[in-house]
């Protein structure tokens, strides 16, 4: 029994380095990346960013604009360095609606940052119409490249999270079977047991995502001697429509207990998720 208990520790101390390696090679997303600094870089735009709620316009740059993080990151003069996040806000192309711009657009990023047009102007230092066309052109291929970016991170790291969570339920599988085979099953331990119930009363609150939290940090502590907590987890995931993350558990508990009551109920529920995912 020490034997395949010892075994089974050392299957799952190379299952959990391996369900905290990270894939970072983007391929089109870096392709993106580059035209964006290159456009950016390449022409004078102006800056309107929202210092202590204000927006305020800003033009002079320490050094090239850069992207760090998913981040545009600027080195204003006036400012220092400030960041925004290309991930995590919204793009909009504003036409200004007053005044002697009105027939100007500007790139908005979540509600911190107005990209204007690249300044045109004619020897006079007077605005010329058809500069005034060129540049909202150059506005929208801006546009449509921080679009894309966007896109195309949150397709690429759906598709790592795809691939990374089928490696790690082929890993849950074999440990799973050598967990089942086990003549003593390890205990669930006085914390674990804490994590469990603290889960179970925010879950009968319906403050799920408490709940899912609490669940996780008991099934860190051993992720095999409680198999409930997967259903629990499933339904859970479920209840926040994220539909994956609840295929994902309920997955792992037919394969902790194949055999279950509930068993056919649960692979039922997998057929009703796919649904939603469609």
């Amino acid at each position: 029994m020490k034997s395949s208990y010892l075994i089974l520790l050392t299957l799952l101390t190379a299952f959990c380095l391996n369900t905290n390696a990270q894939n970072t090679e983007y391929g089109l997303v870096d392709s993106l990346e580059t035209k964006i600094l290159i456009k950016l870089n390449a022409l004078q735009w102006g800056y309107f960013y929202s210092n202590d709620g204000t927006m305020a316009h800003f033009r002079n740059l320490e050094n090239n604009v850069k992207i760090e993080n998913n981040c545009l990151v600027f080195n204003f003069k006036e400012l220092g360095v400030r960041s925004v996040n290309l991930i995590n806000n919204s793009f909009e192309i504003i036409f200004d609606t007053n005044g002697d711009d009105a027939h100007e657009n500007h790139i908005w990023v979540g509600k911190v940052l107005k990209i204007s047009n690249p300044y045109y102007y004619t020897k006079n230092g007077d605005k010329d119409d058809e500069e005034i066309v060129s540049a909202n052109e150059q506005n929208y291929e801006l546009f449509d490249l921080f679009k894309k970016y966007q896109k195309e991170y949150i397709e690429e790291n759906d598709k790592q999270l795809i691939e990374k969570r089928l490696k790690e339920l082929e890993e849950f599988r074999i440990l799973s079977q050598n967990f089942r085979e086990l003549t003593e099953k390890p205990s669930i331990t006085e914390e674990q047991r804490k994590f469990l119930v603290q889960a179970n009363v925010r879950n009968d609150e319906k403050k799920y995502t408490e709940a899912l939290a609490l669940y996780e940090k008991a099934l860190k502590i051993n992720p095999f001697t409680y198999p409930s907590a997967y259903y629990n987890m499933a339904l859970i995931s479920a209840q926040l429509k994220k539909y994956k993350y609840a295929i994902f558990n309920m997955r792992k508990y037919l394969m902790l207990v194949p055999e279950a009551e509930d068993a056919r109920k649960g692979q039922d529920k997998i057929y009703e998720w796919e649904l939603n995912l469609k």
